[in-house]
C-alpha cells in the first residue's frame, strides 16, 4: 500500500511540476510579445493560443489592481512577470509539502521494516554485493569530493573570549535559592548587555561560564574590560549574595571554518582550548591574553608579561587592580614603562585638623611607582598618567622627611588597595567605591581609633571648578560635624591629600547597609512588623535631628544607611547634604539616585526638608514591603515613574500590613511637597500614633 502511495506522490509531483512550469512559461511568452511586438513568435498558433487563454485572466487580475493590460508602454508591460512569481511559489510550496509527505511515508516503512526483522541488521543491497569494487570506488570518489569541500570552506579570523565566574560553588553555600537567582540572572543581564554593545557574533553559555566569538579582537577585550570594570558597582547594587562576583577572562585569536549557522557549544577546536587555558591562568577580576593579542591592541602597552606559556605564546595580563604583594616573583613589566607619580615632602609629625573645619592644609606625602594605568570599563579610554618626575635626593637632618605613600583612588582608581596612608590615616581596606569616591577603613594613630575615611573624587574638573566643589565640601562638612545623634554617623575630621583631593573622616560602624539588611538572607529579613516599625522611627528621629540643625541629606536611601549590629540605624553620607538656603550644585547635576529622590529635585526645583519626606517614603515603603515603589528598566523610566506615577498601595504586596500604613506612605510620596508631612517630626508623630494603635488590645 505504501508503494502505490509513493507512486501516486510521486506522479502528482510530475503533474504540478509540468502544469506550473507551462503556466510561468505561458506568462514569460506574453510579456516577451509585449517587449518584442515584432517578434515572429508572435505568429506561432502556440503563442497565438497562449495570449488567448491567458489575456482574459491578466485583464481581469489588472482590474483589481488598477492596471491596464495589454500595456502599452511603460513599467505595466512587465505584468506578467508577477503572475510569474506567485505561480512558480506555489509550485515550491506544493513541491515542499509532498515532499515532506513522501519522506514521512519513507519513514514509516523503514521503521515498519525494522521491527518485522527483530531487530537484526538489513541486508545489503544487491547493487553493492554484486558489484562491490564498483561500489566502492563510488563511495571513495564521493568522499574525497566532500573532503576536498570541506577543506576549502571558507575560514574565518574570529576572537573568542572565555570568562567563569571564580569560586561560584562558595559563593552560593549557605545562601537561600532567590538570592541565588537574582545575582546570577543579574549578573548574567550584564554580560549580555556588554555583548550585545560591542556586537558579539555567537555566545555558549554554562551555569557559572560563557564563551563568546567576536569577529573583531579590540571588541572581545573591550568586551572582557567593559565587564571587569562594572564589576565593583555590580556587586553594591545588584548582587544579593554575601560574597562578590570575581571574574576571570582569556582572549585568544585564529581562524576557524565558523559560519552563520554553527552552534558554537558544539564546536571543538584547538583555539578554543588556547582560550580556556587563557581563562585559567587569570587572577581574580583579571584578563589574559595571548601575545600577538596583546600586541596588536592600540592599548596594548596596559598589559603586562607574566612570564608563563600557553600553547607556546606568551600570556599577558590586564587587570583594573594592582597585584597583591609578593604575587607572580615573574611578572615584567610592560614594554612601554609607567611614569613614576611625583614624589613630594611630607612634614613629620603632621598636626591634625581643628575640630572647627579651618580651610585644611594639604597632607603632603611621597607616592610610591604605580602600577599600569588602567582602562576605566565605562569610560572606554586610556587612564592619563601623570608626567615623570624626578625622585627628591634624601633629606638632610632637621628637614622634611620623605615618607612612601601610593596614589589614592582619588587620582588613580586602579591603585586602591595599595593605599597605604591618607594624610596622618593608616588604610585597612577598601570598604566600597561609588561615582563620587571611595570609602575606606583605617586606624588614626594618634588615638589608635578605627574610622571610616572617604575620599572625593576631583579629576576632570577644571580649576575653578574644583574650587568651587572644595568649599561646597567643606561648608557640607561643617554642616555634619554639627550633627551628635545616636541615629547619625559622626564626623571627625576632614583634609586634603596631596594631590588636592578632600577627604572625610568618619566614625566607623560595623554592620552592613540597610539594602543588603532587607535582601534575601539578610539581618532585616526576619524582621517582625514591630522592629520594621521601630527601624522606621529611628530613621526619621534622625532625619528630624539633621533637619532641626538645618542640614538636608538630599540623598536618603538604604544604601546610605548603616545597620549595626545590635539592629539600629545610622544614617551615613551627608557628603551631598546642604546648608539651607544655599543654592550650591556641582554643574548643576542632580544629586541623588533617582529611584530615591523626590519629584522636585529632578525637575531641577528647589529641594527642602519636604525632599527627604519624600526619599523617606521611598525607604519604608521598601522596609514595608520589601519591594521598591517605582522601578523600570533605565534610569528615564524610573524618573519618569518617580514624578508622575503612585506605587501600588503596600497591603496589595502584603495583605498583613494596616491599612494606616498605606495613608502614611502615600502622604510621603505625594507628589506636590505640601501634600506631604512639613517636617520628619510629623511623619515620626504619625509612626508613633500606628504604633500605639497596634499595641492597644
Amino acid at each position: 500500500m505504501r508503494i502505490l502511495l509513493l507512486a501516486f506522490l510521486r506522479l502528482i509531483q510530475y503533474a504540478i511540476d509540468i502544469v506550473f512550469w507551462s503556466i510561468i512559461l505561458g506568462f514569460l511568452v506574453l510579456m516577451f510579445g509585449v517587449l518584442r511586438p515584432t517578434a515572429s513568435i508572435n505568429d506561432w498558433s502556440l503563442a497565438v493560443w497562449i495570449r488567448h487563454t491567458l489575456d482574459p485572466v491578466l485583464n481581469a487580475v489588472g482590474n483589481l489592481v488598477g492596471l491596464e493590460w495589454p500595456a502599452k508602454e511603460g513599467p505595466a508591460r512587465f505584468f506578467p512577470l508577477a503572475p510569474a512569481v506567485v505561480a512558480y511559489g506555489i509550485k515550491a510550496a506544493l513541491r515542499r509539502g509532498l515532499d515532506l509527505w513522501r519522506w514521512q511515508a519513507l519513514e514509516s516503512r523503514a521503521v515498519n521494516k525494522s521491527r518485522r526483522g527483530g531487530g537484526q541488521e538489513e541486508a545489503e543491497d544487491p547493487s553493492l554485493i554484486s558489484d562491490s569494487w564498483r561500489s566502492r570506488e563510488q563511495l571513495l570518489k564521493q568522499y574525497r569530493a566532500i573532503e576536498k569541500r570541506l577543506q576549502g570552506a571558507q575560514k574565518r579570523r574570529v576572537a573568542l573570549l572565555n570568562m567563569d565566574v571564580v569560586g561560584s560553588t562558595k559563593m552560593k553555600t549557605g545562601e537561600t535559592p532567590t538570592a541565588i537567582a537574582a545575582s546570577f540572572q543579574a549578573y548574567e543581564e550584564l554580560l549580555r548587555r556588554v555583548f550585545r554593545k560591542n556586537k558579539a557574533w555567537k555566545q555558549s553559555w554554562t551555569p557559572d561560564g560563557v564563551l563568546i566569538c567576536f569577529r573583531e579582537t579590540q571588541k572581545a577585550v573591550r568586551s572582557a574590560q567593559q565587564v571587569l570594570g562594572t564589576l565593583p558597582q555590580f556587586n553594591s547594587t545588584e548582587n544579593r549574595l554575601r560574597m562578590p562576583f570575581r571574574v576571570r577572562c582569556g582572549v585568544t585569536e585564529g581562524e576557524l571554518a565558523l559560519f552563520d549557522d554553527t552552534n558554537l557549544s558544539t564546536f571543538s577546536d584547538p583555539v578554543i582550548d588556547t582560550a580556556g587555558k587563557l581563562q585559567h591562568e587569570a587572577r581574580a577580576n583579571a584578563l589574559c591574553v595571548a601575545e600577538e593579542v596583546a600586541s596588536a591592541l592600540a592599548d596594548g602597552s596596559e598589559f603586562r608579561r607574566t612570564g608563563r606559556v600557553v600553547d607556546g605564546r606568551n600570556v599577558y595580563e590586564w587587570s583594573l587592580e594592582p597585584l597583591p604583594p609578593g604575587a607572580e616573583p615573574s611578572m615584567e613589566t610592560p614594554s612601554t614603562p609607567t611614569p613614576v607619580a611625583p614624589v613630594v615632602a611630607t612634614p613629620v609629625p603632621q598636626p591634625p585638623v581643628a575640630a572647627s573645619f579651618p580651610a585644611p592644609v594639604p597632607a603632603y606625602r611621597a607616592p610610591l611607582a604605580m602600577p599600569p594605568a588602567a582602562v576605566p570599563a565605562a569610560a572606554g579610554s586610556a587612564w592619563p598618567p601623570p608626567p615623570p618626575m624626578a625622585a627628591p635626593p634624601a633629606p638632610a637632618p632637621g628637614q622634611m622627611a620623605y615618607v612612601p605613600v601610593e596614589r589614592t583612588l582619588a587620582t588613580q582608581p586602579n591603585a586602591s588597595q595599595a593605599v597605604r596612608t591618607i594624610g596622618r590615616y593608616e588604610i585597612i581596606e577598601e570598604l566600597g567605591r561609588g561615582a563620587m569616591g571611595a570609602v575606606y577603613k583605617a586606624v588614626d594613630p594618634q588615638i589608635g581609633r578605627t574610622v571610616a575615611l572617604k575620599v572625593i573624587l576631583t579629576r576632570g574638573l577644571m580649576a575653578e571648578e574644583m574650587r568651587s566643589q572644595k568649599e561646597r565640601f567643606y561648608r557640607e562638612a561643617r554642616a555634619a560635624g554639627k550633627l551628635t545623634h545616636p541615629g547619625i554617623v559622626a564626623v571627625y575630621d576632614v583634609g586634603e591629600d596631596a594631590y588636592g583631593s578632600p577627604y572625610l573622616v568618619m566614625e566607623y560602624v560595623e554592620g552592613m547597609t540597610l539594602d543588603k539588611a532587607l535582601s534575601p538572607g539578610g539581618t532585616a529579613q526576619t524582621f517582625t512588623f514591630s522592629q520594621r516599625l521601630g527601624l522606621a522611627l529611628e530613621i526619621s528621629a534622625a532625619i528630624e535631628y539633621a533637619h532641626r540643625h538645618g542640614v538636608i541629606h538630599r540623598d536618603v536611601k538604604p544604601a546610605n544607611i548603616l545597620m549595626t549590629r545590635d539592629g539600629h540605624p545610622k544614617i551615613a553620607d551627608f557628603g551631598i547634604a546642604k546648608l539651607i538656603g544655599a543654592q550650591a550644585t556641582i554643574g548643576g547635576n542632580v544629586l541623588g539616585t533617582p529611584a530615591f529622590v523626590s519629584p522636585e529635585q529632578l525637575t531641577g526645583a528647589a529641594a527642602d526638608a519636604r525632599s527627604d519626606i519624600f526619599s523617606l517614603g521611598v525607604v519604608l515603603y521598601w522596609i514595608f514591603t520589601g519591594d521598591r515603589p517605582f522601578k523600570g528598566e533605565t534610569m528615564t523610566a524610573v524618573s519618569y515613574k518617580v514624578v508622575h506615577t503612585m506605587p501600588p498601595p503596600a497591603r496589595q504586596l502584603n495583605w498583613a500590613l494596616p491599612e494606616e500604613l498605606d495613608q502614611i506612605l502615600f502622604r510621603c510620596l505625594a507628589k506636590n511637597p505640601a501634600d506631604r508631612y512639613q517636617s520628619a517630626g510629623e511623619l515620626a508623630a504619625a509612626l508613633e500614633a500606628l504604633r500605639d494603635s497596634r499595641a492597644r488590645p
